[in-house]
């Protein structure tokens, strides 16, 4: 998993948002950090 996420508009493709993932390592995807920050990346697209 990343350090950043870097969410783009559709086309043309532009940066709008930059989200710092500071969870530390190791990650899994069970942890409810990651999910949280999963649905808040969501959130953005959506």
């Amino acid at each position: 998993m990343s350090d950043k996420v870097i969410i783009l508009s559709p086309r043309p493709a532009r940066v709008l948002k930059i989200v710092d993932v500071n969870i530390p390592r190791p990650r899994s995807r069970k942890m409810p950090e990651v999910q949280e920050m999963v649905d808040k990346v969501y959130e953005y697209v959506s």
